[in-house]
């Protein structure tokens, strides 16, 4: 609230900012982030550069997390947002918990910006707190809350800093760097207020549409304000009428864009984008956790029309598949792969087999944090009446090998899945995530796949690249705390084709000359026995192509510290050994958002981790749309 006693509106402006930078040693922060294309001067250097960075006034912080742990599992951290949250077993549930002796809907925490409120929901078994039953309760710092037989330690989290400082990091080399957490996080969102969000090359951020309306343009007075030459001083105008919105263009000079055509006024849709010059912003209308399901609520849907559902086929990311040598599980087994990890090299003495997707938490900090990829599966049969095997393939592959062995194994599975089951014969929706949206890339457009793909959903798709590849080849990843583990790491996943296949396809790292690299184009970086697997790689995108043949939508995370950019420090007879590396509020912590948008796709962003985009309710909810659209 101002001084006059007038509401403060949230804001979010586009701006354009000048700002100086050096190479930093790890620990110091630049004023702000560095925009796609910007790097880190020589030391004693100005980096003059030219960004642009979304402002958002009155950003939301959160007023607590909730830390799962359960025995001989790795620990799930829940991060909340203000808004409603409910706890329970069913897969619609905000925080779903694989757990007997909890209600499908068991607790809901009711969060403002500084505190929460647990509410039992009726439960059959109770909930818990600090050894007590309640039914209702404020929860303070290190509360300990039971809900059948799982255990919970709220937490409140230490005040964020502003938005600018926290939008940058600079560690200098990855194994240097602040040991990550044993646990899988979590973003958990409010999804029941309309909102929009607005996504530029700068950046990703929210506008709340709870008051009904917001007016758009260059205006200062706008709730978005976009410093750009395509919009005007008072552009447009999204608002409520009823229970619908609507946009409403202001007879602006370069227009506003719904759907490909421009629009003097238009009803929304869940998951509409409007365009006005480069910036597009995604309509979320809000929804209840019993909106995800089409069964259990209202009228059941014929069995026509349950027969009539696009075929789905999922395709998991970098290391979603289960990998068996014989009758022994070699992954997930994080303890095997940190005791024994030459037995995953390639090729390799022992042959190993992918059988099924990943069905728990794998959590092997700075390598890979992910929830179950059976929770994805669980939730279409759950909630959309999808029947594996029937009208729903899983597709499981080394995730190890070049991405064209892999594209041309989902050819076959596809060709056989649709000989033995009427239910796939349709048009076929694929959902991919992570290293699976390039295998199913290639598939479509390489393999002639694209003539029974209507339709492909990437979540956090690697389209042009990783960053974090370039030091994980260099050094290793920082999973011990001792060199010798760390190279015998770095020298197992040097070793797989994929690795290299997901480096990055633009330049993003400045080298001791001060010159901008292209890691695929120039292969000096690394060892001579390497330099035949990036150069396969180079060719592998080249084959790819920058586009996709079909119609797809980026699903990607945002808002999150992720890696970016790379000063080489240090080099070694032309060898990399030594980086800085930045950290940017720009991506889902894994693959930075200029990553992970493939050109010519429609967008949905979420604020979500890398490892979670498949489990978070409005990625859900986005999946309901493109499987029951016309």
């Amino acid at each position: 609230m101002t001084s006059c006693g007038r509401v403060r509106r949230p804001v979010i402006q586009l701006v354009p900012i000048r700002c100086p930078l050096r190479a930093l040693t790890a620990g110091q922060l630049p004023s702000g982030g560095l925009g796609s294309g910007s790097g880190i001067g020589p030391e004693g250097q100005d980096c003059p550069i030219q960004r642009e960075m979304f402002v958002l006034d009155g950003a939301v912080s959160s007023p607590g997390k909730l830390i799962l742990s359960r025995s001989g599992k790795p620990d799930e951290e829940f991060v909340l947002r203000p808004g409603k949250v409910v706890v329970g077993r069913a897969q619609i549930s905000d925080i779903v918990i694989e757990d007997g002796r909890i209600s499908r809907a068991h607790v809901c925490l009711e969060c403002t910006p500084d505190s929460c409120t647990l509410k039992d929901l009726g439960s059959a078994n109770g909930s818990w707190v600090n050894g007590q039953r309640v039914m209702e309760v404020r929860l303070n710092h290190g509360d300990s809350i039971r809900v059948g037989d799982s255990l919970l330690q709220f937490q409140i989290p230490p005040e964020e800093p502003s938005p600018e400082l926290s939008a940058t990091r600079i560690a200098s080399d990855l194994d240097q760097s602040e040991a990550e957490p044993a646990s899988l996080a979590v973003e958990v969102t409010n999804t029941r207020d309309p909102r929009l969000v607005i996504h530029t090359a700068s950046g990703t951020s929210e506008v709340s549409l709870k008051n009904g309306v917001a007016k758009i343009g260059r205006d200062p007075r706008n709730e978005v304000v976009l410093n750009t030459a395509e919009a005007s001083r008072r552009h447009a105008v999204v608002e409520r009428r009823g229970d619908s919105f609507y946009v409403r263009d202001f007879n602006s000079t370069n227009g506003t864009w719904v759907r490909g055509q421009r629009v003097s006024e238009q009803a929304l849709e869940d998951g509409d984008t409007i365009r006005i010059g480069n910036v597009r912003m995604v309509f979320k209308k809000g929804f209840v956790p019993e909106e995800l399901t089409v069964l259990g609520i209202g009228e059941l849907p014929s069995p026509s029309e349950l027969a009539s559902q696009r075929p789905v086929v999922i395709v998991p990311g970098l290391m979603g598949s289960e990998l068996w040598a014989g009758s022994e599980r070699i992954w997930p087994n994080p303890k095997y792969f940190l005791t024994n990890p030459e037995i995953a090299c390639l090729p390799g003495e022992c042959t190993l087999e992918a059988k099924c997707l990943v069905s728990e938490v794998v959590v092997i900090p700075n390598v890979i944090k992910m929830a179950q990829y059976s929770r994805l599966t669980e939730h279409l049969e759950e909630a959309l009446g999808y029947e594996r095997g029937k009208n729903l393939l899983e597709f499981p592959y080394d995730w190890r090998q070049d991405n064209r062995v892999s594209a041309h194994k989902l050819r076959l599975a596809i060709e056989a899945w649709q000989a033995r089951s009427p239910e796939a014969r349709g048009p076929i929706t694929l959902i991919a995530h992570s290293l699976g949206c390039l295998v199913s890339r290639y598939y479509v457009d390489c393999l002639g796949g694209n003539a029974k793909v209507k339709r492909i959903v990437f979540l956090g798709g690697p389209h042009y690249g990783v960053p974090k590849a370039v030091p994980t080849l260099m050094i290793g990843p920082d999973i011990l705390p001792f060199g010798l583990m760390n190279e015998r790491i770095r020298r197992v996943l040097s070793t797989f084709p994929s690795a290299y296949q997901i480096l990055p396809t633009y330049p993003c790292v400045l080298d001791r000359a001060g010159r901008k690299v292209n890691v695929l184009a120039e292969d000096r970086w690394l060892s001579p026995s390497q330099r035949a697997l990036v150069q396969d790689a180079d060719l592998f995108r080249r084959e790819l192509g920058a586009h996709c043949s079909v119609p797809s939508v980026s699903i990607f995370g945002y808002g999150l510290k992720t890696i970016t950019e790379l000063t080489i420090r240090e080099e070694r007879e032309g060898l990399w050994k030594k980086a800085d590396i930045l950290f940017e509020a720009k991506g889902d912590s894994a693959i930075p958002e200029r990553s992970t948008v493939l050109e010519g796709s429609e967008i949905h962003p979420v604020r979500q981790y890398h490892g979670s985009l498949y489990v978070d309710n409005d990625v859900k909810m986005r999946l309901k749309l493109e499987l029951l659209r016309a």
